[in-house]
């Protein structure tokens, strides 16, 4: 500038803002392009002072047109006053389109700059692998989920990157995941030739690199235009099929639980009758001792069904149970002797046992029953050869596990882990493990009770079980026990003396709704000296219990149709006749009924089937309180 004869300094000039008041704040207002001759004779706009104090008179000023408003001023300015031809003004309004052409341009870049940017986050940002693919299948883009996944047996990664013919890859594709991947590329196809705007939801299991998964696929068009492109997106939804199996696994065993409680039920009625028969048999046939030996085998034999029927009660959570504290880690040190006599010399164990206290709330003998089980479960996977780890821990399963795990309750529990060295289990076996008469053992060798056994007892503890196996890696079976801070063991009523007959003609009401179990256990009644009267519900029994002051006891079945429980009648015959000494009985055990603690001390049960010496004794005991 100074070799043009402005002053030196020149370049170092203050800013001058544009404002209305001068030319280029003006020619921004107007428009257009302004000239001015002389500074100090313009009367369009007032603030001339500074350019005039620096020697500037002539200039013009050029709008530098944009949408809606000019981007800005472009001007020329001299010393002396000057009129500028037509040709110099034309060449600076050139120069003033071509500067907004320049700066359109720009704008246009940088809005696409910023447009991918958003794009480029939004795609990141989604919980899923997306890639955009366009017209002709060709993958144009992928988000940073799906470029950085590692190789696997997946519908997406590095085998479906960018500038890969998404149709043609997954055409290619052979194996389990091909029939979802001819899914795949016909909604890929029918979205790109404008068939469909949106293509049903694909659901797809997969492995992955350290687990196996399920994904769900969408396929949309990439605009309202047909046959433009499309989005494909792969969304990971293995927790939600996870839960969902989990609440199926769960639902179904506990419906498998309602329909062998029911079955059991029925049997014991069954059992009762053979039992007791087949004891009042071996008493009559004491002479004969072939005769006896057949009757004895009979009572074997239905002793054997009454503990299967036991089983599938402990599977049904319908079995007597007496909790108590435990020290989990005092009963599994007492219990390593027994382990190691019943498991052999060369399955090696080893006991892991947390340092902290662990007390739990269990019954004892039905938890030392459910680890010598798993235990011979575990000898058995291995082949009577391997190594049997015991490990006790603390656990705290919070409202995100419970919610995977539809069968557990978040709480604080104590924790026994079995885990073995054998073949392990395949995810189908595993899903039906806990599935009662569900065996993978050789036909004879296994009545597919144990694991069900186990798991009864568990919920019905109030716990959590958890099978956790890979073929070939072995398996750990994870028992979840309610922690006990402080608690009492509970009192077992004694079972009383020996069984003996009645005296001096007590009397007593048998209330049973089955004909032929009536009719036997009258007949026991009387075989132990008693006079009985008999009402098939209750309703009958107390009519009865209302037209005699002679009853000494009332023995009723508990589940009796007509709406009126053994409980029930329990509760209105000691209203009518308080004291009245009464005995339950039922094909569910005695402690799963007597789960609401609504009975007193002369109020007692016995679960079908029954010896008759046992029904002895519990009559003897209550007509004795009187």
């Amino acid at each position: 500038l100074a070799g043009h004869g402005w002053p030196p300094d020149a370049t170092k000039l203050p800013r001058i803002p544009a404002t209305p008041d001068n030319q280029a704040g003006f020619t921004l207002t107007q428009g257009g392009t302004i000239m001015v001759a002389d500074q100090a004779t313009e009367r369009r706009f007032a603030a001339t002072g500074a350019l005039v104090a620096l020697g500037v008179l002539g200039g013009v000023t050029v709008a530098i047109p944009g949408d809606p408003d000019p981007f800005g001023v472009i001007g020329i300015h001299v010393r002396d006053p000057r009129t500028f031809t037509a040709d110099e003004i034309a060449f600076l309004e050139g120069v003033a389109y071509i500067a907004a052409s320049a700066i359109e341009h720009w704008a246009v870049a940088r809005e696409r700059q910023l447009h991918e940017a958003r794009l480029a986050g939004i795609l990141n940002a989604l919980p899923a692998n997306v890639a955009l693919v366009d017209r002709n299948g060709v993958v144009v883009e992928v988000n940073r989920r799906w470029a950085s996944h590692p190789p696997s047996d997946a519908l997406f990664g590095p085998a479906f990157a960018s500038g890969d013919n998404y149709l043609e890859a997954c055409r290619a594709v052979r194996g389990p995941l091909a029939d979802a991947a001819d899914a795949l590329a016909g909604g890929l196809a029918a979205v790109l030739a404008g068939r469909a705007s949106i293509t049903p939801p694909l659901e797809y299991a997969c492995t992955l690199a350290d687990r196996r998964a399920w994904y769900r696929t969408l396929i949309c068009a990439l605009s309202t235009d047909p046959g433009e492109g499309a989005v494909v997106m792969h969304i990971d939804v293995s927790d939600r099929r996870q839960s969902e199996e989990t609440l199926a696994q769960s639902q179904k065993l506990e419906a498998i639980g309602q329909l062998t409680g029911g079955i059991a039920h029925d049997f014991n009625n069954l059992l009762t009758v053979i039992l007791g028969q087949s004891d009042l048999l071996a008493m009559d046939l004491a002479d004969h001792a072939e005769h006896r030996e057949m009757a004895e085998t009979i009572n074997a034999a239905a002793s054997r069904g009454a503990e299967l029927t036991r089983q599938l009660l402990a599977f049904a959570r319908r079995q007597s149970l007496q909790p108590a504290r435990i020290d989990l880690n005092a009963l599994i040190e007492g219990l390593l002797p027994i382990l190691r006599r019943a498991l052999g010399a060369t399955v090696e164990i080893r006991a892991l046992l947390t340092t902290e206290s662990l007390p739990c709330l269990a019954d004892q003998a039905q938890l030392e029953a459910a680890i010598l089980n798993l235990a011979i479960n575990a000898r058995d996977a291995m082949g009577n050869k391997g190594v049997l780890t015991i490990e006790t821990s603390s656990a705290m399963l919070d409202a995100h596990y419970a919610a995977a795990n539809p069968d557990a309750m978040p709480g604080a529990y104590a924790v026994i882990a079995i885990t073995d060295t054998g073949h392990g289990m395949t995810t189908e076996v595993i899903d039906q493990a806990f599935e009662p008469f569900f065996t993978t053992k050789p036909v004879g060798q296994g009545t597919g009770l144990g694991l069900s056994m186990v798991y009864g007892f568990v919920k019905q503890s109030g716990g959590h079980a958890k099978i956790y196996s890979e073929v070939g890696r072995g398996t750990t079976v994870k028992l979840y026990l309610p922690r006990a801070d402080s608690a009492d063991p509970l009192v077992v009523p004694p079972e009383g003396g020996d069984a003996a007959r009645a005296r001096d003609g007590e009397t007593i009401l048998l209330v049973e709704d089955d004909p032929m179990v009536r009719s036997f256990a009258i007949g026991q009644l009387k075989r132990l000296g008693y006079r009985v009267l008999d009402a098939e519900n209750g309703p009958a029994a107390l009519d009865v219990i209302e037209r005699r002051d002679d009853i000494d006891l009332l023995f009723s079945d508990i589940v009796m149709p007509g709406g009126m429980t053994g409980k029930d009648l329990a509760r209105e015959a000691r209203r009518l006749r308080p004291g009245l000494p009464v005995l339950l009985t039922s094909g569910y055990p005695a402690g799963a009924l007597a789960g609401n603690g609504d009975h007193d001390s002369e109020v007692e049960l016995i679960g079908k089937p029954y010896h008759i010496d046992q029904l002895a004794r519990r009559l003897r005991s209550l007509l004795d309180r009187g």
